[in-house]
């Protein structure tokens, strides 16, 4: 009479042969330890918990089993019950049944995070849906139940559920505070100036909700420009409300826009710093009749002009015939031509920090802080990756039909 494990041997080798269909890895048994078997290779060539797998002696299968724990580079078995305790590691062989792989599947992604472009062109196609959610909770139910493959956030998860796993990477945008330069207001860049000098580096965590957020004190990547990495002006307050009380004509009232109910908290906290100067402030959604704007503002590695040029055509749009900003903005235009013509990398560079002085000291153009977006991706997308700046890249993921657990398994 046939035992019991033998009759499971037969069966899963014979499943084995019907569904591998050449696709089994082979490999050695590297371990036995403590009744469980050792495999050098894991989730990197997607053996993962529950994937089958059949021990060889020469042609002769000697077992079967499944997967309990898999991680890079290794992976171990369910205890084999001291089934293989008396031969000769060396003398076997095992044939793993990886998960299967589908690289043409829909990717279902959700996020929290409206307006800023997350993805990189190359994954605008019909492959990859992202839906926008209001409420957090209901994005995290929502990965949590499978319903999405991952969630695009600009937090961290305070408890990482064991089938998810993260990425994260600087978000290509700065948060900037911006005037208004068709404003009289904003003569010289003397408001936002004081507004910047009362901005304290050290409270962004009350006022922006969001993990791993990074100071961020140029317009341009310092990486090729020899300038201090520091604040252009330090925190200071009384210097700020001293330049506040100065200004010419004084105004009566100052409208703020934020330009994403993300950077709300920011606009709150600088609406603050107004009341106290016993000025009235109105917190608006329009655009074009804000004085002073905080706004995502697009940061690129691989194009270090970005930020200088969006911020430029805002700041061209604003402008208003005989406005004393115009002169800058003139100086401004004459910089951007440079760098367009610029043959010498060295010049492109001097001419890109001209002109991001020009906004910051002559315009009161001040980039505050570079949020981080995560992904939080269920195990089954893989290969998700970030492109140089920092928009997610999904040309390579694929989605993996992770083994579940067999009838046998469960009795």
């Amino acid at each position: 009479m046939i035992s019991r494990h033998l009759l499971a041997v037969f069966i899963l080798t014979a499943a084995f042969v019907a569904s591998s269909s050449g696709e089994e890895i082979r490999t050695q048994v590297s371990d036995l330890r403590l009744g469980r078997l050792y495999f050098p290779l894991g989730e990197e060539v997607h053996v993962y918990p529950h994937s089958p797998f059949i021990v060889l002696r020469s042609v002769d299968t000697v077992y079967s089993g499944y997967i309990e724990h898999s991680w890079l580079g290794v992976s171990v078995s369910f205890p084999t019950d001291g089934f293989l305790d008396t031969l000769v590691l060396d003398s076997l062989e095992a044939a793993i049944i990886p998960a299967a792989v589908d690289g043409a599947a829909r990717i279902s992604l959700g996020t929290n995070v409206a307006g800023p472009q997350l993805l990189a062109d190359s994954v605008m196609s019909a492959r990859v849906e992202l839906a926008t959610y209001q409420d957090e909770r209901s994005l995290l139910d929502d990965l949590s139940s499978g319903l999405l493959d991952g969630v695009i956030t600009l937090s961290d998860l305070a408890a990482r559920p064991e089938n998810v796993t993260t990425i994260y990477h600087a978000l290509p945008y700065l948060v900037a505070l911006v005037p208004n330069a068709g404003r009289a207001c904003n003569e010289q860049g003397q408001l936002t100036t004081s507004l910047y000098y009362r901005f304290d580096d050290s409270r962004v965590a009350v006022t922006f909700d969001g993990d791993r957020v990074s100071m961020v004190n140029r317009l341009v990547p310092l990486t090729n420009i020899a300038a201090p990495a520091g604040r252009l002006y330090a925190y200071d307050p009384g210097r700020g409300r001293a330049l506040f009380d100065r200004l010419t004509p004084h105004p009566a009232e100052i409208r703020l826009y934020s330009g994403n109910p993300l950077l709300d908290g920011v606009a709150h906290y600088f609406a603050d710093i107004i009341a106290r100067d016993r000025c009235q402030v109105q917190l608006t959604r329009s655009r074009r009749d804000a004085d002073i704007r905080v706004d995502f503002v697009p940061f690129s590695e691989s194009l270090p002009s970005s930020a200088v040029y969006f911020v430029y055509h805002t700041l061209v749009t604003d402008s208003l015939p005989g406005a004393p900003a115009n002169e800058h903005i003139r100086r401004l235009g004459v910089e951007l031509g440079m760098i367009e013509s610029a043959i010498r990398y060295g010049d492109y560079y001097r001419h890109l920090d001209i002109a991001g002085r020009i906004m910051s000291e002559d315009l009161g153009v001040f980039p505050l802080f570079r949020p981080t977006v995560f992904l939080h991706s269920h195990k089954r997308l893989q290969n998700a990756g970030f492109d140089q700046d920092g928009r997610l890249d999904f040309t390579s993921a694929v989605i993996v039909e992770l083994p579940q657990a067999s009838e046998e398994q469960t009795q």
